[in-house]
């Protein structure tokens, strides 16, 4: 890791696991999908509406099964919700990100297992909230890196972890 940075800037940031190095640092992430930016938005500004629902889906597919995963993710594909988007990643197969050539997420259901229990949910949320937060600024931001790499000046630190190659491009969507 350099030295005396700035600023860092972490152009594709998907599940932000590079957030987690940065304490005291202006950080700047963005990502092509929406849904991704929404979701650390919802964490950082909103993070009891985003453990309620979680609680809610959790607690719905517990009594009624598969079939409520299936509902949501018809949901999601209708309003792009991104607390829909955040549940639909916990319990699908294996936290696959993969949209078919409709830009509509299509991973099916994990049958072993129903995403992560209300309680420790939230306690990842709280301690997400507060890395956002409290230890450093981070700014998050939908649009392409290019853009993204464009605000980099001299002093600044880039982590550029692109999606793989052979996705053929599954991550990416049109909307930004």
């Amino acid at each position: 890791m350099p030295q005396n940075y700035e600023n860092v800037f972490i152009p594709f940031c998907g599940g932000g696991s590079y957030l987690t190095l940065f304490k005291q640092k202006n950080i700047y992430a963005s990502d092509i999908l929406p849904d991704v930016i929404n979701i650390f938005n919802c964490l950082k500004l909103h993070p009891t509406h985003l453990k309620d629902s979680y609680k809610d889906h959790y607690n719905k597919l517990v009594s009624h099964g598969q079939n409520y995963y299936y509902e949501v993710r018809d949901n999601y594909n209708k309003h792009r919700s991104a607390n829909d988007f955040l549940w639909l990643t916990r319990t699908c197969f294996n936290g696959l990100i993969r949209f078919n050539p409709k830009n509509e997420f299509n991973v099916s259901f994990h049958h072993n297992r129903k995403g992560i229990e209300p309680q420790k949910f939230e306690k990842i949320v709280d301690e997400w909230n507060c890395l956002v937060n409290i230890f450093n600024q981070c700014r998050f931001i939908c649009e392409d890196y290019r853009k993204t790499l464009c605000y980099v000046k001299a002093r600044d630190f880039v982590i550029l972890d692109p999606p793989y190659l052979q996705t053929k491009g599954q991550y990416q969507m049109q909307f930004c």
